[in-house]
């Protein structure tokens, strides 16, 4: 039963992730609603249902921050006495004022300047914590198989790379890869985050040898094919134009290859390794940056430094970035509410005003505008925390398939 049970969990995951990718990446509010059920019940069916298979303790970090993500959401969202927002959020306390201005007035409000906005964020924080805490689950029931986990990304990460190499082949000129994406960022979003998968894979099989003579004949076929896997998502990454799903993906190259050189004697490396590791494969991924991109992604590279042309779309992006420092300084505490970007963000955008931007484009600046100091440094923590977690156990494995 307990074989059953992991196969169960493990594909019904991988049907909402299937289902999400085809209906353009789940961005609809509407469609949330109906993944996030189908993974609440996943994650009941998994409670209900518990496992024998030892789960390491789960960090104390996790313990206390996890919880912390929607508990500080529904804070935001929380009727506190309008005194009290007064107090915890000036920027809030101006809009108030001006609606008292107009006659419009309440005992009560919220941190938030757009609370249902900030209650679909935190259902979806609330779907990411189930997500981790089911694969960190299967994982542990797995861990005979690791790659067995990894394989549904593929699956889905292949067919979506293929649908993008395709459309950008066979479609009229301008034409950018995006699969069934609402848009190519979203479409890079899911191979860059995949592509490590594929390179640390033959990466582990080659730790094995020494020599090409031990490697067999069934051996270098999958790891060819790994191979080949690898180079379908970094060409539809390309292809897609998505200029940071780009850099994305060559960043994780890199970081893997550091890894690999700089582990493989299962110790801590000398400086001099770490050294020469980093530069080596800086120089491979510096080469793969210049030489790789399409004319048209090295063009839109371009705009961001230079002013665009009468003819061109203005590049508003970098502006974007910067105007979102001024929302920050008006929300520093708490923010303005988690979803509520694009609803405080008007008053502070000067290029192109007409032009909406609901989301800065820049994680790291989005959740310190919407979550405030406190927030960020919630996620910051959560992030910073799993990275040496993740380092820490990649020099202390042997195993190849576990070190991958």
């Amino acid at each position: 039963m307990q074989f059953v049970r992991k196969v169960a969990l493990l594909a019904a995951l991988s049907a909402i992730l299937g289902w999400v990718t085809i209906i353009a990446g789940g961005v609809s509010h509407i469609e949330q609603n109906f993944y996030l059920f189908a993974l609440g019940l996943v994650a009941l069916t998994a409670a209900a249902w518990p496992s024998r298979a030892r789960t390491p303790r789960l960090n104390r970090v996790y313990l206390f921050l996890l919880p912390l993500l929607p508990l500080y959401g529904i804070f935001q969202i929380l009727p506190l006495p309008v005194s009290w927002v007064v107090a915890l959020s000036p920027a809030r306390a101006q809009t108030i004022s001006a609606l008292a201005d107009l006659g419009i007035t309440s005992p009560h409000a919220t941190i938030s300047v757009f609370p249902t906005g900030t209650h679909d964020y935190i259902l979806l924080l609330c779907g990411y914590i189930a997500v981790f805490l089911l694969v960190r689950q299967l994982a542990a029931a797995w861990s005979e198989h690791p790659w067995v986990m990894v394989f549904p990304l593929f699956l889905v990460a292949v067919s979506q790379a293929v649908l993008g190499i395709l459309q950008f082949a066979l479609g009229p000129a301008g034409t950018v890869a995006k699969g069934t994406y609402v848009n190519r960022n979203h479409f890079a979003g899911l191979l860059e985050l995949v592509l490590p998968f594929a390179v640390a894979w033959p990466l582990a099989y080659l730790r094995k040898y020494t020599t090409r003579e031990e490697v067999s004949a069934s051996e270098a076929i999958r790891i060819s094919g790994m191979w080949a896997l690898a180079a379908t998502f970094l060409v539809a990454t390309i292809f897609s134009q998505s200029r940071m799903g780009f850099l994305a993906a060559l960043f994780s190259m890199f970081v893997v290859g550091v890894l690999a050189v700089a582990t493989r004697a299962h110790r801590l490396p000398s400086r001099r390794t770490v050294y020469l590791s980093v530069a080596g494969v800086a120089i491979i991924v510096l080469l793969a940056f210049v030489l790789l991109p399409t004319d048209e992604l090295i063009r839109r590279y371009a705009n961001m430094v230079v002013s665009a042309s009468e003819t061109e779309q203005p590049e508003t992006r970098l502006q974007d970035w910067r105007e979102t420092i001024p929302l920050i300084r008006a929300y520093p505490v708490f923010g303005c509410g988690l979803g509520g970007y694009f609803a405080a963000f008007p008053k502070f955008k000067t290029v192109t005003p007409m032009l909406m931007a609901d989301r800065a484009h820049n994680d790291y600046l989005q959740i310190t505008a919407e979550t405030g100091m406190v927030g960020a440094a919630i996620f910051l923590t959560l992030l910073i925390v799993t990275v040496r977690v993740g380092l820490r156990r990649t020099f202390a494995v042997s195993r190849p398939a576990d070190w991958a």
